[in-house]
């Protein structure tokens, strides 16, 4: 899931392109955070915590997943198939759970206090990172309890030159 963290996955793209074999395939799988939900979210802790990852630079570009249709099309890519696809908390066990909101949400204060440090007069990002501070350990126990499910939303696509 490199191309959420390019600028301009586009040209990235055009550069395969040219190396790959004719009737070669590419394989993409980027996220698409409009794909993801949590519920419930009452006390709209994930809401706002999705949004915090939306707008902090270390976590990319969220929305680049439904992009790459175009990106491969303009290239000249043929055959396109597209998949939604996803990872949710359903069917994990505790740990699995666990593991699964660390990867997630673990490093929103580490983002947050890059961002703040890099601009340090942003009282937005000051206030969600003292907010995501004082969450985070009440963000875990919901995400571990038996009637909460996250999932989280990605698209696989293939193309063929």
């Amino acid at each position: 899931m490199v191309l959420l963290h390019l600028v301009n996955p586009f040209n990235l793209l055009k550069i395969l392109k040219r190396h790959m074999s004719k009737g070669g395939y590419i394989f993409i799988r980027d996220v698409d955070d409009d794909l993801n939900f949590s519920y419930p979210d009452n006390e709209k802790i994930f809401e706002r915590l999705s949004s915090i990852i939306r707008y902090c630079d270390t976590y990319g570009y969220r929305q680049s997943g439904k992009e790459i249709y175009s990106h491969l099309c303009s290239c000249g890519f043929n055959n396109i198939k597209i998949a939604k696809q996803g990872l949710d908390t359903s069917q994990m066990d505790y740990d699995q759970k666990e593991a699964f909101f660390h990867v997630y949400y673990g490093y929103v204060p580490f983002a947050l206090k890059k961002m703040k440090e890099k601009t340090p007069d942003n009282e937005i990002i000051a206030k969600d990172y003292n907010w995501a501070v004082q969450i985070m350990d009440r963000a875990e126990i919901l995400f571990k309890e038996n009637s909460f499910i996250f999932s989280l939303g990605y698209i696989v696509y293939v193309a063929q030159r």
